[in-house]
């Protein structure tokens, strides 16, 4: 998606509000995807410090 936005502002120069939305299209499923996998990143911090 990134590569595709940075396409999109090259051929078209005056579309902010075009890119705006792609970009919180494209920050939307990895917010969401950090949200849910929260808890299961900080266990397998934490049991990486214990022995």
């Amino acid at each position: 998606m990134p590569v595709g936005l940075t396409r999109f502002v090259a051929e078209f120069e005056a579309a902010h509000a075009q890119l705006y939305a792609g970009l919180v299209i494209t920050t939307i499923p990895l917010v969401l995807l950090f949200l849910v996998a929260t808890k299961q990143i900080v266990a397998g911090l934490t049991a990486g410090m214990t022995k």
